[in-house]
């Protein structure tokens, strides 16, 4: 059997808060997760009012899953920040820089049903 698959790949653009968005794929059980833009992350922890759908939510026996973000500005390197995804669909974020480019990317397994 084929990995990749219409029948068992979900692709969505999900917000996760501050003008990011992620682009998140589902094969199977596995969840991947990109993000990559431009916006200020706060210094002190967040909590988002965004929520991640259930269907991309991390197993419930990982808990809270962390995205690492790189920041760069001016073509230099300029900071970090983590965005925690929970089993519930909840999120927060902390930055130790404020305005900068932020990329990262994440996997993770999912014990969510996919619709």
């Amino acid at each position: 059997m084929a990995l990749l698959t219409e029948q068992n790949t979900i692709k969505e653009m999900v917000n996760i808060g501050y003008g990011l968005k992620a682009s998140v794929v589902r094969v199977g059980q596995l969840v991947f997760l990109t993000v990559g833009g431009t916006t200020a992350l706060p210094t002190n922890l967040a909590s988002l009012s965004e929520r991640m759908p259930d269907k991309f939510c991390p197993a419930s026996f990982f808990g809270w899953v962390n995205l690492k973000l790189t920041a760069r500005n001016s073509g230099k390197l300029s900071g970090t920040a983590i965005i925690r995804f929970s089993p519930d669909g909840r999120m927060d974020c902390v930055a130790n820089s404020g305005h900068n480019e932020w990329y990262g990317t994440e996997c993770w397994f999912t014990d969510k049903p996919a619709s």
